[in-house]
């Protein structure tokens, strides 16, 4: 897949984390709750820090991939890393 489309898919993740966190506890963690019920304040309120986050890394991806369309952004990152 190109890298546009993972961008634009943690952008969507990061929307959806930030919006519905409700949602993204019933398709992730349910199951690894004892009572199933809902999830934490703390649950709720990291999920939507962490929607924000995923958000602002997708559009800093995305920008930073289509000024250089030449340089893999996995690659790029890994070597930052390394």
């Amino acid at each position: 897949m190109s890298p546009v489309v993972w961008c634009v898919l943690l952008i969507v993740w990061g929307v959806l984390a930030f919006t519905r966190p409700q949602a993204i506890w019933e398709i992730t963690e349910r199951w690894t709750s004892n009572e199933g019920v809902t999830p934490s304040k703390l649950y709720l309120n990291i999920s939507r820090v962490s929607g924000v986050i995923s958000v602002l890394v997708g559009l800093c991806f995305m920008v930073w991939h289509l000024r250089n369309p030449e340089v893999e952004v996995l690659g790029a990152l890994v070597a930052t890393l390394v």
